[in-house]
């Protein structure tokens, strides 16, 4: 091996450097390969997160849309509600005007009655 590095013109003190370079070399291309791994691992996961945030778009939007259709029920709910208490007092009005007459009435015939009697 001697007579090699010899004839090459390196002694074992430049070999050995030679040889360190090479790993030196080595560990760097295997850490540029995961270099590049983690990059792609980046890339992915920017892929995703983006995917996640139209998704949480969508969300919002379709929980906006339930808002505004809940708020629109509750609106039909409060007037529904003040057309039954309309309909409500519409309804006790008429039974004491029914009532009135039916008072009326009674009296009325009371009246023919006793004016029947006296004839």
């Amino acid at each position: 091996m001697e007579r090699a590095l010899k004839l090459v013109g390196m002694g074992p003190r430049a070999a050995r450097g030679t040889r360190v370079q090479g790993e030196v070399a080595e560990h760097t291309g295997k850490l540029g390969i995961e270099i590049c791994d983690i990059a792609a691992e980046i890339e992915e996961v920017a892929a995703r997160t983006k995917r996640q945030r139209a998704l949480c778009d969508e969300l919002r939007h379709a929980t906006d849309e339930t808002l505004a259709g809940n708020r629109q029920i509750a609106e039909a709910t409060r007037h529904a509600l003040t057309v039954a208490d309309e309909a409500n007092a519409d309804v006790a009005g008429s039974r004491e005007t029914v009532s009135s007459s039916l008072e009326a009435i009674h009296d009325l015939v009371d009246g023919v009655a006793r004016v029947e009697s006296e004839i």
